[in-house]
């Protein structure tokens, strides 16, 4: 366990250079855990493989906007998503008028406040993410296999909303909640498009690509 981490300087794109300092790159983690995530999940075996990459490469960003939005919340952060080493993603002068960066670097975050999220409510939530049948690509058997099982997390999370609300104001409450499913794919489509508006030309012609972003977004 690593008591404190060392704060990194604002960047770009992440390089060897600060890896070699000790500073670590979070979305490439938070990729990482999604991943282990799908490896875990009942439903990914009975995927074929294609139907596999599908699901992993169309959902993967939107739990790497997930993530970081609910730890910096139960780190008690209100406003912009902040990792643990105190870094604040997207922060450097560079990205500081982008509208786009704005909306990453806040996440869903004052959604998770609003909502006073719960962690059982937060896995609910990853998993009704990462259950996405829309994503691109999926066969038509994928796509109702996934559906099916995404249906078990929905009802679940009606049912936990319901026990902590009254008759009057469960739906409206279970409402604003699952509109945050919404916001966070809105938010990972801007992010998909920050990567190929400003870090595909960042890295282009300077050093190779970070192969799993090669992997997720080609």
């Amino acid at each position: 366990v690593v008591p404190k981490w060392k704060k990194p300087p604002p960047y770009i794109g992440f390089d060897e250079t600060l890896a070699q300092e000790g500073h670590k790159q979070w979305a490439h983690m938070d990729a990482i855990l999604s991943i282990e995530l799908y490896k875990s999940m009942r439903i990914f075996a009975q995927l074929c493989f294609e139907d596999r990459v599908a699901l992993v490469k169309g959902t993967t960003v939107q739990l790497c906007i997930f993530h970081p939005s609910y730890d910096a919340y139960f780190r008690n952060c209100t406003e912009n998503i902040v990792h643990p080493d105190g870094y604040h993603p997207f922060s450097h002068k560079f990205f500081l008028n982008d509208r786009k960066s704005q909306l990453v670097r806040k996440g869903v975050l004052r959604a998770c406040v609003e909502n006073k999220v719960t962690r059982e409510k937060v896995v609910l939530l990853k998993m009704i993410i990462a259950l996405n049948s829309a994503a691109p690509n999926l066969s038509t058997a994928g796509q109702q296999l996934i559906e099916k099982e995404r249906l078990k997390h929905v009802k679940a999370l009606v049912k936990l909303v319901q026990l902590e609300s009254d008759s009057a104001s469960w739906a409206t409450n279970y409402s604003r909640l699952y509109d945050l499913v919404g916001q966070n794919l809105a938010i990972a489509n801007v992010m998909t498009c920050l990567f190929f508006t400003y870090y595909v030309p960042f890295v282009n012609g300077q050093k190779s690509m970070n192969t799993l972003w090669e992997q997720m977004f080609f």
